[in-house]
């Protein structure tokens, strides 16, 4: 396995560029590369192009399907898939809504009680369990396993909870033994031949321990490489906010000496990215590692911008130091701007202009060069449609709107 490390995202789009120019397997045969989204997928193919002259014959996969196929179990994962899991779910409810233990979930299936068809409120219900299990299924795999072996008050099911175990396990009694092979169990039963040569893995800032596993396992049979975008250039471990720390110090004593005070942007929402650099210290057994991009130390610069400030200090992992700037020097650095709205519609209203007076302020900028990102896209989709796809507004700014289930374009 060959893990690729840095806070570039170019780097690392150049390094799987230099990966994909050697041939492996047969001459027509695609190159598989898995990203966790739709707009990860049309970036990179767009960052291999001006790389490579063209990006061709390159099969973008999610990470779920193909570690399913991965370790020899990609009908029987589908069996276990939210959309069929469902269907099961629904099959089996009725004849066990009678026992005492499920008694929480009889309000949202009066309908099943009373032998009635369908409706709207039991097939919701079954939905949000069906995605329950499938998050059941990636990270806790061995609660899952136990529930089947017999242990069903594993994971704490029990009490009005464990309706969850019971249901469970009514469920994979209903599946052919055949197809009873979740990623969970075949993870740990894999022998199957892989079904490609070299498979890159690229973006990936978080993976289920689980995926990890079958990587491992994945990785005596093919030639695997992970390119991994962290924020930091060191490995960073131990490091927790002020307030934090005193708490850990005062409740833990000298078991808690050895954390630090870190940056508040790393501690804090880079938590995930710290966590999953020792998860994959923790369940990869041994990897190749080559040397990227080195980050040479640099001194604070008071003609530097506080956005170019701000970077350095996450990725060197610095704590934040005062400037000792004036406020004319402050006033002139628009690196950062914070824009304060009175409504979502008002937000892309101001994110138009401020786009337009961008684009006319650096001739050299480019669309593909500008990503928006926005935490609820289903609920800035419409507005965005709305200020940006408007027919009287002149210029036109050409958008596109990624990451939309199939189901939000088309209710229908």
């Amino acid at each position: 396995m060959h893990l690729y490390r840095s806070h570039r995202t170019e780097v690392l789009a150049a390094e799987l560029a230099r990966v994909l120019d050697t041939p492996c397997g047969a001459p027509l045969a695609p190159d598989v590369v898995v990203v966790q989204s739709r707009g990860m997928a049309r970036w990179l193919s767009m960052a291999l192009a001006e790389q490579r002259g063209v990006c061709g014959n390159i099969r973008f996969e999610f990470p779920g399907k193909l570690l399913a196929a991965l370790v020899g179990a990609p009908e029987a994962a589908a069996s276990f898939s939210p959309a069929v899991l469902r269907w099961r779910l629904l099959r089996v409810l009725p004849g066990l809504l009678a026992s005492p233990a499920f008694a929480p979930l009889r309000s949202d299936c009066a309908a099943l009680v009373a032998g009635a068809s369908v409706d709207r409120r039991a097939l919701s219900l079954v939905t949000r369990l069906a995605d329950l299990y499938d998050r059941y299924l990636t990270w806790r795999p061995e609660m899952v396993l136990a529930w089947e072996a017999g242990d069903v008050e594993a994971g704490g099911a029990s009490g009005r909870d464990a309706w969850q175990s019971l249901l469970w396990r009514a469920v994979v009694e209903q599946v052919p033994e055949a197809a009873r092979g979740h990623l969970a169990r075949r993870v740990r039963e894999s022998s199957a031949p892989a079904p490609w040569p070299r498979v890159c893995f690229f973006g990936m800032a978080s993976l289920p321990p689980l995926y990890l596993d079958a990587l491992a396992v994945a990785a005596d049979r093919i030639d695997l490489h992970l390119f991994v975008p962290v924020p930091f250039a060191q490995y960073v471990h131990g490091l927790a906010r002020p307030g934090d720390l005193l708490r850990a110090r005062a409740r833990r004593g000298s078991e808690a000496q050895h954390l630090e005070e870190g940056h508040p942007l790393v501690v804090g929402p880079g938590r995930l990215a710290t966590e999953f650099q020792a998860l994959l210290e923790d369940r990869v057994a041994s990897f190749d590692e080559p040397e990227l991009d080195a980050l040479e130390p640099s001194g604070p610069d008071d003609d530097e911008t506080l956005l170019a400030r701000l970077q350095r200090e996450i990725v060197e992992v610095v704590l934040p130091a005062r400037w000792q700037r004036s406020l004319e020097a402050w006033a002139a650095d628009d690196s950062i701007r914070l824009h304060a709205c009175h409504s979502p519609m008002r937000q892309v209203e101001v994110l138009r202009d401020d786009l337009l007076a961008l684009l006319a302020e650096h001739p050299e900028l480019e669309l593909r060069d500008v990503v928006v990102l926005t935490p609820d896209i289903e609920r800035y989709a419409p507005l965005i449609e709305a200020v940006f796809g408007d027919p009287e507004a002149v210029p036109r700014l050409p958008y596109r709107i990624a990451d939309r289930p199939p189901r939000a374009g088309n209710p229908w």
